[in-house]
């Protein structure tokens, strides 16, 4: 890897990354430091990346998988939120390394297949709960994470090249079937179940809105504006470790948003906010939240899950997830006709193609209506 920083006065500071020390375990680097034009430390630039393309200073072919992993594992720790890193933590510890931490970064260089027969293991046996493999989808993080982390391996030298992007390895692929939402007929049987319950408000709010777990939790009534018919997006709960739990900015730009209402969520969150009221004369519940723990403290995103877990466990509705409640949102709404600009907005996503590709297949009469949409458009076609 080459930078070039700007020093001022029309001096470019070079620097060029040859990798890391093996036997002090620091980064080696050049520096040069051009006077002139851009264009000028640009070309000079160059120059050095073709003097030492030919690979770092120094391979450490006998550093494991595993020994890696964990280094790449802290690193990671400092920079995302706990929430992030959680997640990154379990596949990491109990999936990848048990199955490829045993072999040196330059065995995965030179026989790119382990990786392919990893994931093949893991599609078929990959459940740490029982039997059965893991989902495209997960096998997909694994991947992301084994190429990450090997990409770092070889920007700091300890590789001279990613196995992750060996052409012989192919990249799991999402399944649509993945996707998992409830129908319109299945929804007053699942809200039954939580009739009465501290969890009904949240899942109710779920369904109708498609918001996340982490946006229900770090919901404040200052951010429910009822007569404007609108919920805005501006924080998120985040369970940080040693700290408990914090609200921070959604991590996305998109995930900033105005959710408009409908007269059914309205009518629910009126009815929630006057109980919440009679409860806080005998509870402490000052902190704004339109979602408090029944105690009145803060609510853990993972709280909302494992008990939404505990409360469908032995019914029709055993194996969803309360993600689940997110996708019924988007299928709802595309069903009724809504576009996928307008999911992809009240969802929140970064992008149209995110939406698209998770929701895409559960209109399949979408083309269609497109097609008879352009027959309707006349034009006379005469032969020449």
């Amino acid at each position: 890897m080459a930078h070039l920083e700007n020093m001022g006065n029309k001096k470019w500071r070079i620097t060029i990354e040859l990798g890391i020390d093996p036997k002090t375990g620091k980064r080696l680097r050049k520096y040069k430091t051009v006077n002139g034009t851009k264009k000028d430390a640009e070309k000079k630039k160059a120059e050095m990346i073709k003097k030492y393309s030919q690979g770092p200073i120094q391979i450490n072919k006998d550093m494991k998988l595993k020994e890696w992993l964990i280094k790449w594992l802290k690193e990671k720790q400092s920079k995302v939120s706990y929430n992030t890193f959680k997640p990154y933590e379990t596949y990491v510890i109990k999936h990848l390394i048990p199955g490829l931490g045993k072999y040196k970064l330059s065995d995965l260089e030179k026989y790119p297949y382990l990786i392919s027969d990893y994931l093949e293991i893991k599609r078929e046996s990959g459940k740490l709960s029982g039997p059965g493999g893991l989902s495209e989808q997960t096998l997909r993080h694994h991947y992301n994470i084994l190429n990450n982390a090997l990409g770092k391996a070889k920007g700091l030298g300890y590789i001279g090249t990613n196995p992750c992007q060996n052409e012989a390895i192919e990249k799991p692929i999402p399944n649509p079937d993945d996707v998992n939402p409830y129908t319109e007929e299945e929804i007053p049987k699942l809200l039954s179940l939580f009739e009465g319950k501290w969890m009904f408000p949240i899942v109710f709010l779920d369904i109708f809105t498609g918001m996340r777990r982490g946006e229900a939790a770090g919901l404040f009534w200052y951010n429910a504006n009822l007569p404007k018919a609108k919920i805005y997006v501006r924080k998120s709960a985040y369970r940080v470790k040693n700290k408990g739990i914090e609200y921070k900015k959604p991590k996305t730009k998109s995930s900033i948003r105005a959710i408009d209402l409908s007269q059914n969520v309205i009518q629910l969150l009126k009815e929630h906010r006057k109980k919440q009221l009679k409860q806080a004369e005998y509870i402490n519940i000052d902190n704004n939240l339109v979602f408090p723990m029944p105690d009145g403290g803060n609510t853990d995103p993972d709280y909302i899950t494992k008990k939404f877990k505990i409360i469908i466990k032995g019914t029709e509705f055993d194996g969803h997830t309360f993600h689940d409640l997110r996708h019924t949102h988007a299928s709802l709404l595309l069903k009724k006709g809504a576009t996928m600009k307008a999911v992809q907005e009240r969802l929140g996503h970064a992008s149209i193609q995110v939406t698209i590709d998770r929701y895409s297949h559960l209109v399949p009469t979408i083309q269609k209506e497109t097609a008879k949409m352009l027959d309707e458009i006349e034009i006379s076609i005469k032969p020449k």
